[in-house]
């Protein structure tokens, strides 16, 4: 039995060291493991994910849900809260002329336990000294955020809030539009110059945090060519998957026409999955209207898919969860 209480008790509804069966904190070290993922692109490094055991990470809830949810991340953070997306995101620079495109490198590993408990202090100042301690304690892993914990998202947005709020400020003084998904920054403008600044502003910014803007994914794009922003096209009147997705969607629906028999559970799912992202993007998208059209005529059994879709994507909604499903750009 551990010989010492959490001080969050009263918080949380139950005594973390109980639960975890330890006497410090400083032992939660093993209590994570890591295991590596493919990337989504090829030419992508696989990712390493450090992951809580379901103790910790039950925990890791109860802080989010207790606590740090209560402090919003900045307006212009559109990633891992409530109500914001993709889309959301991508929406910002819609028809934009020029825009600039950069990547925090190495960004949960990046975000440090100092960082962390500083943003404590000043977002959270009715919690004790010992309280923040715990917390950070509790998040991290060996001095900084686990790719894997469920609170990692939230505690990067907040560490990252005046770094945001600096550089809304910037764009909005200098005719220009700042908008940051998780590691994703985007500034559209047009003018070619004020992207220019704001790329200095950016470096400089990150540096005193101790971040680096990964050179190697920092591109600027001209008027005239296609913009995707967080992976959805902005370059025309509305928001839209990019065309290599919607040619793949549609490549789907065109083999099921043919081979209706080729229709199993799971190659429904994918499809489903498909479809399911793009309505949550552009839910008026006439392609998309279309493709659902011949895919309720391939089998009448299959009649409900505007009905399946919204129920999928109103049920990810209630569960909080703006991100992008993971789908497999392949067909098969």
């Amino acid at each position: 039995m551990p010989n010492k209480n959490s001080v969050l008790t009263g918080i949380l509804g139950f005594d973390a060291y109980y639960l975890l069966g330890v006497d410090s904190l400083f032992e939660l070290k093993g209590l994570y493991h890591s295991f590596e993922i493919n990337p989504r692109r090829n030419n992508r490094k696989r990712r390493t994910i450090t992951a809580p055991c379901e103790a910790l990470k039950m925990i890791q809830r109860a802080i989010y849900a207790k606590i740090l949810v209560h402090v919003a991340p900045h307006s212009a953070a559109t990633a891992y809260y409530y109500g914001r997306s993709i889309a959301l995101n991508a929406n910002q620079h819609l028809g934009c002329k020029f825009l600039y495109k950069t990547d925090v490198s190495n960004f949960f590993p990046s975000i440090t336990s100092n960082l962390i408990e500083t943003m404590l202090e000043r977002q959270f100042a009715h919690l004790s000294q010992s309280a923040i301690a715990e917390i950070v304690q509790l998040t991290t892993y060996d001095g900084a955020l686990p790719q894997g914990a469920p609170t990692s998202p939230h505690l990067a947005n907040l560490v990252l809030y005046q770094f945001d709020d600096q550089l809304s400020k910037l764009c909005e003084r200098i005719g220009a539009t700042y908008t940051r998904y998780a590691d994703d920054i985007s500034v559209s403008a047009q003018d070619m110059d004020v992207l220019l600044i704001v790329d200095g502003v950016v470096r400089s910014s990150l540096a005193e945090l101790g971040l680096l803007r990964h050179p190697n994914k920092t591109r600027f794009f001209g008027s005239g060519v296609r913009k995707i922003v967080t992976g959805l096209d902005v370059s025309g009147g509305s928001v839209r998957p990019p065309r290599r997705y919607r040619k793949r969607t549609a490549a789907l629906i065109r083999i099921c026409e043919t081979y209706p028999r080729w229709v199993k559970e799971s190659n429904w799912t994918r499809i489903m999955g498909y479809l399911q992202h793009w309505q949550g993007v552009a839910p008026n998208d006439f392609e998309l209207i279309e493709l659902k059209r011949r895919l309720k005529k391939t089998d009448p059994r299959r009649l409900q898919v505007d009905d399946t879709l919204n129920q999928r994507f109103s049920q990810r909604d209630s569960d909080g969860d703006s991100e992008t499903p993971s789908i497999n750009l392949g067909i098969f």
